[in-house]
């Protein structure tokens, strides 16, 4: 095997090891407080979802995971957050920062978790 064909072996080896990576563990405060920072990027985070609706005062229903500093992220969709109301749990998805919608987050997964 010449260098080039191992060099190619090693990048291949080490794509697929990456692939099956879970994402960064992100706080919720550090969403709220580094938006830009994690906008587009696949996080996990851990909180308690939280459903909110006009009556709370919201412009419209939505769900929040949120932690006990009341840092909040949009869960999208709501049919996979709404299960999960007053539920610790752990949610991998991609976090979006839109300066008209706020701090989002695109759910992958979301799983309770003992907390």
């Amino acid at each position: 095997m010449d260098v080039r064909s191992g060099l190619v072996a090693v990048l291949a080896v080490l794509a697929v090891a990456s692939a099956g990576c879970a994402p960064d563990v992100v706080p919720l405060e550090d969403l709220a407080v580094e938006m830009q920072e994690y906008d587009g990027e696949e996080v996990t985070t851990h909180g308690v979802v939280a459903e909110f609706d006009e009556d709370d005062g919201a412009l419209e229903h939505h769900y929040v995971i949120q932690d006990g500093d009341a840092n909040r992220v949009q869960l999208v969709p709501d049919d996979a957050a709404a299960p999960h109301v007053g539920d610790m749990t752990e949610v991998v998805g991609t976090f979006e920062f839109d300066p008209d919608r706020g701090r989002l987050l695109h759910i992958e997964s979301i799983e309770p978790v003992e907390g």
